[in-house]
């Protein structure tokens, strides 16, 4: 699987990536920035405000961004910056033969130019075009956790020039599939690390350390995020006469079992980012029960306002809630486990407000230290513009 490359529907294939070669012929458009981005989608969700937060450091040099998902609507689209140039690509290649058409199409148009910079994430239609580019582009892809694409995306290594993690563990857990896979060891090499990044308030504002212990879920319905388990935890705390409140922030309906619901006050999407902050200030607690993650948004945005995160164990999360001092680690897989010891967490920090309170400082402090804004935008800009040539004259190709 590693060396080769997946050739399904090779005639199809064949046939209309030169269809859309051939009218990218036809179209004298170029790219000054000589930079293209391209994404699943612009929905609510932590890594599609990574990928706002890209473009944002990128939007003096005015990016072309692509959707290759057809999802609609896409609201966090309003997120990136008004000088990107947003592309929803994905509308026109519903189907297979379509896809083919758009990705011989785009590659035409990108190789045309001197010193292409490219960056994919979460997008099998960008995997699927980097053999249809030219040796002269630059191909960087995004990895936010370990799930499926990370298998789809084997056969394509030898084809990027950099892969970046957002996590060290994620980036560990990869470097082990590929020693498994028995992909050269050079191609590891590739690899490196940006964290992401969020607004960090310069100083730490103490929670209130009486009434109920405030609980907070952030995120969307998923089958990864086991909502369901908040909402066994929730019931299982006020049954044992825990003192804790407990509050989902999201598209969260119909991820709740039924009885579980009248434990739980549900805020529904949030998008404003100030109105969420204010949900954060009134938060002890994050509360996360995950299959996968990388480390995601919300857990660096409520460490960041001295919010706890109480978490499984997957993914990156153990890179910066350190058990017992930033955070508690939760078993990760086993369902009844995950309730039985969130339970007894809730539990621990509801009557120990003292271990609360310093857990809350260490989590901002340790927010100051990594999770900021300048060193983010840096290292993507020195990745993809340091990537380019002086030269963007197009060529002909």
């Amino acid at each position: 699987m590693t060396g080769k490359k997946r050739r399904r529907h090779p005639i199809l294939r064949a046939v209309f990536t030169r269809l859309g070669r051939w009218f990218a012929a036809l179209d004298s458009d170029h790219n000054p920035s000589q930079l293209f981005l391209f994404f699943n989608h612009a929905i609510v969700g932590g890594a599609d405000l990574v990928h706002a937060q890209i473009a944002q450091a990128l939007r003096d040099r005015q990016p072309w961004v692509y959707f290759t998902l057809p999802t609609w609507p896409q609201p966090f689209a309003e997120r990136f910056p008004a000088e990107a140039r947003i592309d929803y690509v994905g509308r026109r290649a519903k189907s297979t033969a379509m896809r083919f058409f758009w990705q011989g199409y785009l590659a035409a148009i990108i190789n045309r130019h001197t010193a292409p910079v490219l960056l994919g994430s979460q997008s099998r239609f960008y995997l699927e075009m980097l053999p249809l580019l030219k040796p002269h582009v630059k191909r960087f892809d995004l990895m936010h956790c370990m799930f499926t694409l990370e298998h789809f995306a084997l056969p394509y290594v030898p084809l990027l020039d950099r892969r970046v993690f957002i996590a060290a563990t994620v980036m560990k857990e990869m470097a082990e599939l590929y020693r498994a896979e028995g992909i050269d060891e050079a191609l590891a090499a590739r690899m490196c690390l940006i964290e992401n990044m969020v607004e960090v308030p310069p100083t730490f504002a103490p929670k209130p350390d009486t009434g109920p212990l405030q609980v907070l879920f952030v995120g969307r319905g998923s089958t990864q995020k086991r909502i369901h388990l908040i909402g066994r935890i929730a019931s299982a705390c006020k049954a044992a006469g825990i003192n804790a409140e407990f509050t989902l922030v999201g598209d969260v309906d119909g991820w709740l079992e039924k009885g579980d619901e009248p434990a739980c006050r549900r805020l529904g999407v949030i998008k404003d980012p100030q109105q969420l902050y204010e949900v954060y200030a009134g938060s002890h607690v994050l509360l996360l029960t995950s299959s996968f993650e990388g480390f995601p948004l919300v857990g660096m945005e409520a460490m960041a306002r001295g919010v706890v995160p109480v978490s499984t164990n997957v993914g990156g999360m153990a890179d910066h809630v350190i058990d017992a001092q930033t955070g508690l680690l939760l078993p990760p897989q086993d369902e009844a486990a995950v309730v039985q010891s969130g339970v007894a967490a809730i539990a621990r920090l509801a009557a120990d407000r003292a271990l609360l309170a310093t857990m809350a400082a260490a989590c901002h402090a340790r927010a100051v230290k990594y999770f900021g804004a300048e060193r983010f935008n840096r290292q993507w800009r020195d990745l993809l513009i340091g990537a380019e040539s002086v030269d963007d004259r197009p060529v002909n190709g």
